[in-house]
């Protein structure tokens, strides 16, 4: 990781927006998925106990 950081932050803009779309949209996309699963789970959880 600390070679990685430095040979990023000095590429140039052309490689360092595919490699970090690479990477973080499919994080981003988890991590949105996570938040529905659990924004899901809340309204089940409060209808089934005011209804």
């Amino acid at each position: 990781m600390d070679q990685v950081v430095p040979w990023l932050t000095q590429a140039s803009l052309w490689v360092q927006v595919p490699v970090l779309l690479a990477v973080l949209m499919p994080l981003a996309g988890i991590g949105a998925v996570v938040l529905i699963r659990g924004v899901d789970w809340v309204a089940h959880v409060f209808r089934r106990v005011s209804g």
